[in-house]
């Protein structure tokens, strides 16, 4: 099982402010039921499509309607065109969270090597008496960056730790809500 605070560089935080400058819809579907215990009531970014190697603040709120001793998530993702590096799943545990509204908002940095890919991703969560927390289906199509050097494509993060910041968003962070 992978932790997201692993990566090193996901930075949530949690506020109470409005939506970013600029906030545009992020094109996702919803793939859960009424049994889901996360209602989600908006998801936005201030730019989209993502641009590779320009930074992106994502906004998404949404109800987490009771509390929960754990938080199972899985991301499948895959790329066209295909990617020379796999995109594996990812599993994560996030620990016992409070129900409540959460506002949560992060910032990050579209990597280079994500240019001109378009992935399809889907999260699926769970607590851990296996009760269906949030389905997020999504594309996101990433444009390339007008000029990229080789040193910098290979410095670049995976496309896979943008994508985990991304909807992981959709998922209480932290023990108490908003």
């Amino acid at each position: 099982m992978i932790s997201l605070l692993a990566f090193g560089v996901f930075s949530v935080v949690l506020v109470g402010f409005s939506s970013p400058t600029g906030a545009v819809p992020i094109p996702w579907r919803n793939c859960g039921s009424s049994e889901s215990l996360i209602s989600v009531s908006r998801a936005e970014s201030t730019i989209w499509p993502p641009v590779a190697g320009q930074s992106i603040t994502f906004d998404v709120q949404f109800v987490l309607r009771q509390d929960i001793n754990g938080v199972f998530a899985d991301l499948q993702v895959s790329a066209q065109p295909p990617l020379v590096l796999p995109v594996w799943p990812f599993k994560i545990d996030l620990g016992r969270v409070n129900a409540g509204p959460y506002i949560q908002v992060v910032t990050v940095m579209v990597p280079l090597g994500a240019g001109g890919e378009t992935f399809n991703v889907s999260l699926e969560a769970y607590d851990t008496r296996g009760d269906p927390l949030v389905c997020v289906q999504a594309t996101v199509p990433v444009k390339p960056a007008e000029s990229t050097s080789f040193w910098q494509l290979i410095n670049s993060p995976p496309p896979g730790v943008f994508l985990w910041e991304f909807f992981g968003n959709f998922l209480p962070m932290s023990e108490g809500a908003s």
